[in-house]
């Protein structure tokens, strides 16, 4: 007669359905319940992927829930580069874009609970603006920010051939991102405004010491800064010149990250500056660009320069 270990089995069947619970993600592969608040799109999703079919110009939708697993993905089919599509979260949850999401024109985030890019995402845009902070639209293009403590985090790959914008109050960079203009990495800017004009995304900021407003922008702006990823703006085939700013206020950390701006300026700034370990290049074809490092209070440094000239140490 065989003899079974009832106890043995069903500390079995709970070790299985804790396996099987820790396989499964525990936010939504795709984002849930889209409600066009402005302009025309149309949402499909077809298996693992979400095609989002932009008709207009511009167009807003609200969403429960934005995130894409790692399996998954999200294209934005826009009727031009100048397109905009704003996304905003209404609901509770911070979002995770752990697959894949393009676009042919410019795509808005806003997600007041923070975002996360997660090791082995790709973004690949005409535009990109991530904001975790609030934003209330205020005229038919603008739209009013209001801070909180959230977080944005990348350690995957975006690549758009415009602008990258993270707005928050914690940016932590240990992926890679990538633009042909300005990289700007700044905190405790006064009196955010976020407007949209003529196709551009641009974010302007009262106080800012660095203008904010070019087109072609990477922008983190946050309270705290740590960057230990890879930052690269300008293009070195075509020999232009970006711009890459990166500081405030508040304490920016540059451990072991790297700066790629080919013939172009660098400016770092903020109360507490400390670069362990950072590469800045900003060699060209014809001629170097130029760093500026800048402190409050305090100022650390431990780099590798490839450039023309280092402007100096001084508060910005």
């Amino acid at each position: 007669m065989c003899k079974f270990d009832i106890n043995f089995i069903v500390r079995r069947m709970i070790y299985m359905t804790l396996m099987l619970a820790l396989t499964i993600p525990l936010f939504a592969a795709l984002p849930e319940g889209g409600t066009v608040t402005e302009g025309s799109a149309i949402i499909e999703v077809k298996n693992n992927d979400m095609m989002i079919t932009q008709n207009t110009e511009k167009a807003s939708i609200d969403w429960p829930s934005f995130n894409i697993g790692a399996q998954n993905s999200v294209n934005f089919q826009q009727p031009s580069s100048n397109s905009v599509a704003i996304n905003r979260v209404v609901g509770n949850e911070m979002s995770t874009i752990a697959g894949k999401m393009t676009s042919n024109g410019k795509v808005v985030l806003i997600n007041p609970n923070g975002m996360v890019f997660s090791e082995g995402s790709t973004i690949n845009v005409g535009g990109l603006l991530a904001s975790s902070y609030q934003a209330n639209q205020s005229t038919a293009d603008a739209y009013d920010l209001q801070k909180n403590n959230s977080k944005i985090s990348n350690a995957g790959t975006i690549t758009a051939e415009e602008n990258v914008t993270f707005l928050g109050a914690h940016v932590e960079n240990t992926g890679k991102i990538s633009a042909k203009g300005r990289v700007v990495l700044t905190e405790d800017a006064k009196g955010d405004v976020l407007y949209l004009s003529d196709g551009e995304l641009k974010f302007q900021v009262v106080n800012m010491p660095i203008d904010g407003n070019s087109a072609n922008v990477v922008d983190l702006v946050t309270s705290s800064i740590n960057h230990s990823g890879l930052i690269e703006a300008g293009d070195f085939a075509l020999n232009k010149e970006g711009e890459v700013v990166i500081g405030g206020s508040g304490e920016t950390i540059i451990n072991q990250g790297e700066i790629h701006n080919p013939c172009g300026k660098v400016h770092i700034a903020g109360k507490n500056v400390a670069l362990k370990g950072a590469k800045i290049n900003v060699s060209g074809k014809n001629k170097g660009g130029d760093i500026n490092i800048g402190g409050g209070d305090y100022v650390e440094f431990e780099f590798c320069c490839d450039c023309g000239t280092i402007l100096g140490f001084e508060p910005i």
